[in-house]
Order: C-alpha cells, then structure tokens, then sequence
C-alpha cells in the first residue's frame, strides 16, 4: 500500500465511506483555521499520526507518517451547506464532511464512525 492510502486516506477514509473527490465542480480553498499540524486520535484512546496542512494545499508527515511530496489537502462545499475537506495525490482522492466540537475537527462518519483531529501543540 502507498503511504497516501495509509496517512491520507487514513485522515478522510478511516471515518466511513469517503467519496471520490470530484474538484471539478468546485475549486478546493485552504482555510486559515485548518492550515497547521494536526494529530488524529487513535483507536488505542492516544492521540497521534501527525499531519500538517500548508496554506499552499501540500500535506507533510511526520516521522513515521510518511506523507507522498504530491498530496495535497483542500475544502470544497458539501451537500447541504455543509463543507467537505479533500485530501488526494496523484493517483486518488477522497473528500468527507466535516465540522468542529469545540477545538476538536470531526471528519466524516459512516459505519466506522468519525476520525477526531486536534491541533499539535
């Protein structure tokens, strides 16, 4: 597996369905309140696997979060007034729906559930 499927597709696809991104219908924006480092909270209840958002769309890893030099982030509206944060490389991408709980970014839902994200300190 290609580290995007591993990191990327772990920020927008472990939290249920995703849905091929489709960037043609809307342009990707990078969002002030989103640019910056993240880390996603684990299954094992410990927050980790670090990823950072760049104002220019470009995704970087962490040690031993590989992240592709092509990956790139972005938000394009959802259905229903709802936004959707894209995450793709040169290969695939994915976008889901996605809202904040105080400081803390839920992405998607679905069976598995939403993936919970909160800024690197």
């Amino acid at each position: 597996m290609r580290p995007i499927s591993v990191v990327l597709a772990m920020t927008i696809a472990a939290a249920g369905c995703a849905g091929k991104a489709d960037t043609a219908q809307a342009p990707l924006t990078h969002p002030a309140e989103l640019v910056g480092r993240w880390v996603r909270f684990r299954e094992d209840s410990t927050w980790g696997d670090t990823l950072q958002y760049l104002a220019d769309g470009r995704v970087l890893g962490s040690e031993g979060h590989a992240v592709p030099a092509e990956a790139r982030w972005g938000v394009k509206p959802g259905p229903l007034g709802s936004q959707e944060f894209c995450a793709a490389d040169d290969r695939e991408g994915y976008c889901q729906t996605f809202h904040f709980q105080d400081s803390v970014m839920v992405v998607g839902g679905g069976p598995e559930g939403p993936s919970y994200f909160r800024r690197a300190t």
